[in-house]
């Protein structure tokens, strides 16, 4: 089976550290009032079995249906995000030159006007983004999809660029991987914003911490869990370097709500 993730071990043999950049397609939806169940059905039922095709054929790595719960309400921007998987940006493009034959082959008793109707009637579709990872750790005891992911928006100054991505790798890398050998989160992932980049953007990058499940999530750490982490004043030092660098934009949790994937994710690297 072709392998989802090139990796490596750390030091930490619980740990996984994912060496393959990946791209995402990432779409925001906002649905009507209580339309909640109307759009999830629709994703599943129409989009989750092409989605799997498009996996099968090796066309994409995976999709993820996620449920956004704040800000909710009618005023909210959006309330749900799927997300697509590529391992090569010349996947993007290759699904949608034949979608309608994959249409006819996933349903072949419905016709594609009907399927255009449940989709719009569902949803809006507010805004595309794509999006490159840079650097992940992951604990290798991973079986599936994190349940829960809490996603951080920074917006930071082009030329901070280096120096945010140097920040994270020298200053909090190592307090994700304390924190998920001790169990206390699943992962995390560094993502670059690519399409659209810029400094009109409100942010360029995204910070996505991983969690198994609400309980994990909502976990306490222990004051003395760095411990032997960073020396002295590192932790104060870490955070003068932080204010200096980005700007935090937004935090937001996402929920799983149901996903296709090449492979667990705990397998990865195995044929």
């Amino acid at each position: 089976m072709k392998k989802l993730f090139s990796t490596y071990l750390f030091c930490m043999s619980l740990l996984v550290v994912m060496g393959q950049s990946q791209i995402a397609l990432v779409d925001y939806m906002k649905v009507p009032e209580g339309g909640n169940a109307a759009y999830e059905a629709m994703e599943k039922e129409l989009w989750k079995p092409m989605h799997q095709e498009l996996v099968d054929q090796g066309a994409c790595e995976g999709w993820f249906l996620y449920s956004i719960p704040y800000p909710g309400g009618t005023d909210a921007e959006y309330h749900y995000a799927t997300v697509r998987l590529y391992s090569d940006i010349s996947q993007i493009e290759s699904p949608l030159s034949n979608l309608e034959e994959l249409f006819m082959k996933i349903h072949p008793n419905m016709d594609v006007a009907e399927m255009t109707e449940k989709t719009l009637s569902s949803r809006d579709l507010v805004k595309t983004y794509r999006a490159s990872s840079w650097k992940s750790v992951m604990s290798e005891s991973l079986d599936g999809p994190s349940n829960l992911i809490q996603l951080v928006y920074f917006h930071v100054p082009m030329a901070n660029w280096t120096a945010y991505q140097e920040m994270e790798e020298k200053y909090f890398l190592p307090t994700h991987m304390k924190e998920i050998e001790t169990g206390y989160r699943y992962g995390w992932a560094g993502w670059m914003m690519e399409r659209p980049m810029g400094m009109n953007h409100p942010y360029q990058f995204i910070a996505v911490d991983h969690y198994k499940d609400w309980d994990q999530y909502t976990k306490q750490i222990p004051e003395d869990l760095y411990e032997g982490v960073f020396a002295g004043d590192e932790l104060e030092k870490r955070n003068e370097i932080f204010y200096e660098t980005v700007k935090l934009v937004n935090l937001e949790e996402w929920h799983l709500i149901d996903y296709v994937m090449e492979m667990p994710l705990g397998s990865a690297g195995n044929e």
